[in-house]
């Protein structure tokens, strides 16, 4: 992994904390999510290994995709600043709900 990825990686694991934290998380999460926390995100160019079901990320894969040719639609239809300003303020909140609705799901 490079420091990119490390980041990228270290981002998501403090998303998962704050959503584990939410009040319509599932409880019996919480300790699973402690220790992912706990153990943190290894260092740059260890590698380690997070299993997920093939399904999920066959979804979660499907849905970025999705997302990507939208971003694609709003420059091409609206323009370069649109696209970005959508990709700064409005796809976050949109790619954490999906990942949570795709996870729950499986949980």
């Amino acid at each position: 992994s490079n420091e990119e990825e490390h980041e990228i990686a270290e981002g998501v694991l403090q998303w998962i904390k704050e959503a584990s934290e939410e009040p319509d998380a599932p409880k019996d999460m919480k300790p699973v999510i402690d220790e992912l926390v706990k153990a943190g995100i290894p260092a740059i160019g260890q590698e380690y290994e997070l299993s997920l079901p093939v399904h999920l990320v066959s979804q979660l894969h499907e849905a970025r995709d999705q997302l990507q040719e939208h971003v694609a639609h709003i420059k091409q239809e609206e323009g370069e600043e649109v696209a970005q300003k959508f990709v700064a303020e409005e796809l976050p909140e949109i790619w954490a709900k999906a990942i949570t609705n795709l996870t729950m799901s499986w949980a």
